[in-house]
C-alpha cells in the first residue's frame, strides 16, 4: 500500500509517483490498526508500560504515515503513542525531513 508512496518519495526520478493516496480503510489494514488501536487503549506501549524494541520496530514504519496523511484522528491510542515516540530525543537525533509533511 505504501510501497508505491516510499518509493517515489525516496526515488522520484525512479519511481512513477503513486496513482492515487494510501486506502488506510483498506480491508488488510483495518485489522491490523485496530490491533494496535486496542492494544495502546491499554498500555503505554506495545509490549506494555515500558518501551522496548517492539515499539521502534513498529514507529519505523509509521514514519511514513505522517506524510502519506494518516488519519491519526481517527486512532487516538496509535496517535498518543506515536507522539510519545516522536517526542524521545533519540527519535528526534535520527529524524530525516524527507518524512515530514
Amino acid at each position: 500500500m505504501l510501497s508505491g508512496f516510499v518509493g517515489h518519495r525516496l526515488l522520484p526520478n525512479v519511481v512513477w509517483p503513486p496513482l492515487a493516496d494510501p486506502d488506510w480503510r483498506s480491508a488488510s489494514l483495518t485489522p491490523l490498526l485496530a490491533t494496535l488501536e486496542t492494544r495502546l487503549r491499554t498500555n503505554a506501549f506495545l509490549a506494555g508500560p515500558h518501551l522496548t524494541i517492539a515499539d521502534f520496530s513498529v514507529a519505523g514504519m509509521v514514519t511514513y504515515f505522517r506524510s502519506a496523511e494518516f488519519p491519526f484522528d481517527a486512532y487516538p491510542h496509535l496517535a498518543r503513542w506515536y507522539g510519545a515516540i516522536e517526542a524521545l530525543d533519540a527519535w528526534q537525533s535520527t529524524a530525516s525531513p524527507l518524512w515530514t509533511p
